[in-house]
């Protein structure tokens, strides 16, 4: 079955007509609250003191993620206290939301830049695959809710 929730959030980050920032934002906000509400990936970042910063070059959206004490931060801008800083393209964002690329070997293809610690970019690879993982799962269930209907 396919993952409608985020089939619908890469189609709009597609279109010409639509805007791609504000589509990104949405996103991230919900798997931010996923990440916040999930025990599993509260774990993951538990004992974690990490700002991420993240700059999609080719649409000029930049945002960071702050985790520690088992909770995640969501903000737009630049935070000049990062510890680990990526750049990536907005296509290269899309494929890895839809699984078909990830982070290390993008990096290791020269696809993806990134500076700063090397153990909080596989902490953030391992966390992105674990959101875009239960965003399929809550977007199934929504599914079988609404066919229910």
């Amino acid at each position: 079955m396919k993952n409608h929730m985020i089939d619908s959030v890469i189609k709009q980050l597609r279109d010409p007509d639509s805007n791609v920032v504000n589509v990104l934002d949405q996103f991230i906000k919900s798997s931010i609250k996923i990440i916040n509400k999930n025990k599993e990936l509260q774990e993951e970042i538990l004992d974690q003191n990490v700002i991420i910063q993240i700059s999609i070059t080719d649409i000029n959206f930049s945002f960071w993620l702050g985790a520690s004490n088992g909770k995640v931060i969501y903000k737009k801008g630049i935070n000049e206290d990062s510890t680990l800083r990526i750049e990536i393209t907005k296509d290269l964002f899309i494929d890895m939301i839809r699984g078909e690329s990830f982070g290390i070997d993008a990096f290791m293809k020269g696809k993806l830049k990134a500076s700063g610690s090397l153990s909080h970019g596989l902490l953030f690879n391992k966390i992105f695959r674990l959101v875009v993982k239960y965003q399929n799962q809550i977007s199934k269930k929504n599914v079988r809710k609404s066919e229910k209907s």
